[in-house]
């Protein structure tokens, strides 16, 4: 590092009472006097039709202003239909340290992990492919955090900030960076220096925060850098917040997309909610419940109006009041948000707050409807297999049980006639005891069959019987 960059490290705000970060500072500035090589940082870019940004990513990454042989850009492709592929490609013609990778998963968190187990770096920073970097000392800046912090991650703001943007992608901007637009708890639109929670904000690693806690799980199409998070912070690591590691997010264009976008965050945060249930907040819970309340409320107060039962009326007034307060809400916070803005963004601002509750609280009761199926079609197979398999076995059994006594029943007349007709053949004039005999035999070979077809055991249980000829009786005389 050169003396100016010396400065800066040294001057990177630290923990307030930390001695022991103080000194891991002292010692890489001392270090670095002999030791100038940076750090090998592997920047992991997922992406999936992402033609109209992945250019503006990999040019900012192209001009970083670090040893080109310090960092690698590996792309993470989950098999786009549009031209990325094609400008990765292209990009890599002339930067041999951009590497592509297959991600037949598709999700971003399944191409994270495509990514990470390809990456050489000790330093590990993600970037999506839809945001760009604007300082071209970014690399620079994430070596200097993790060397001043000791954290064993970074987190960064990461605002809705885009050149030229549209009406309605200012108001999302806007909408997205106030309290009722984003999770409180969050703080990807901070800019103060500090050691955080991890949960919400941190995109870069040490290479042993991995194999300390594993990989992304790969069942999160969103929220599974939170999910990765929370385990982060469950093993105990620091994160260190930067605010010059800042990266600007592009704004959805539509109502439509911006709904989608909030539905896929609604789905993770439910998913999040199941695996790691401490994850799920109050705030979290707010936008769901409120669209319970928009649907349920006018249904519950038309049924008890139906039945002629007391509360209806002052239900329905409930109801119709919280409506005329959010939408005077949502009006106050369009006027304070959009001072000094066009009447077109702040015309627009109400609506994307309404795309922000409902996509976000759609996705979340979508999700939650799916795991409650599953956990259903478990319970159902579970007594399947414990309840209802051993009792259409007994009935089998039991099925059993009467053929063989219906097939017993049917042998014993036969016998009885048998006897009879030895009887008659005795006792019938001119008959010759050869003769009883012959009729003996004879109704002992029919009956044998039947009788000796089946019989059970001291246990219930029935056994064949296969009668057999006996090959050393001698004939009768």
């Amino acid at each position: 590092m050169s003396p100016q960059e010396l400065a800066i490290v040294t001057s990177l705000p630290l923990s307030g009472n930390d001695p022991a970060a103080s000194e891991r500072l002292v010692t890489t500035a001392n270090r670095s006097q002999s030791t100038p090589q940076w750090p090998f940082i592997s920047v992991l870019v997922p992406v999936r039709n992402e033609e109209r940004c992945l250019e503006r990513t990999l040019q900012g990454l192209w001009e970083q202003d670090y040893p080109r042989d310090r960092y690698e850009v590996i792309v993470a492709d989950g098999q786009s239909s549009d031209g990325t592929l094609a400008i990765v490609r292209r990009w890599q013609q002339r930067w041999p340290q951009l590497h592509c990778v297959s991600n037949p998963r598709r999700w971003s968190s399944a191409g994270r992990n495509a990514a990470l187990r390809v990456a050489r770096g000790e330093l590990v920073l993600i970037i999506d492919g839809h945001c760009y970097l604007p300082d071209r000392n970014y690399l620079r800046n994430l070596a200097r955090a993790f060397a001043a912090s000791g954290a064993d991650c970074l987190a960064r703001p990461q605002p809705l900030e885009v050149p030229d943007p549209t009406p309605f992608q200012e108001a999302v901007a806007l909408a997205r960076r106030s309290w009722l637009g984003h999770n409180p708890h969050s703080d990807i639109f901070a800019d103060t220096p500090r050691f955080i929670a991890p949960d919400n904000t941190a995109v870069a690693y040490r290479r042993g925060v991995f194999e300390r806690v594993g990989l992304f799980d790969e069942t999160f199409d969103a929220c599974e850098d939170v999910e990765f998070n929370t385990r982060v912070r469950a093993a105990g690591l620091r994160c260190y917040f930067a605010p010059e590691l800042r990266v600007h997010y592009e704004p959805r264009r539509s109502v439509a997309a911006l709904f989608h976008q909030l539905a896929r965050y609604g789905t993770g945060r439910a998913r999040l909610a199941f695996k790691h249930p401490h994850a799920l907040t109050g705030p979290t819970l707010l936008p769901p419940l409120w669209l319970v309340w928009l649907l349920a409320g006018p249904a519950a107060a038309m049924l008890l109006a139906r039945f002629c039962l007391p509360g209806a009326y002052l239900l329905g007034l409930a109801w119709l009041g919280s409506i005329i307060t959010y939408g005077v809400v949502l009006v106050i916070m369009a006027l304070l948000l959009g001072r000094g803005r066009t009447g077109a963004v702040r015309r627009r601002i109400p609506l994307a707050f309404v795309a922000i509750h409902l996509g976000f609280a759609w996705g979340f009761w979508r999700e939650v409807l799916r795991q409650a199926t599953n956990w259903a079609i478990q319970a159902i197979h579970k007594i399947w297999a414990t309840c209802a398999i051993p009792l259409i076995r007994a009935i089998r059994m039991w099925r059993r049980y009467i053929q063989a006594e219906a097939a017993a029943g049917t042998a014993h007349p036969v016998a009885a006639s048998g006897t009879a007709a030895i009887n008659t053949a005795g006792t019938t004039p001119g008959a010759t005891p050869a003769g009883a005999v012959a009729v003996a035999a004879a109704a002992t070979a029919t009956a044998a069959p039947a009788a000796g077809r089946s019989h059970w055991n001291s246990s219930g249980m029935m056994i064949s019987m296969v009668t057999k000829p006996n090959s050393n009786a001698r004939p009768a005389a």
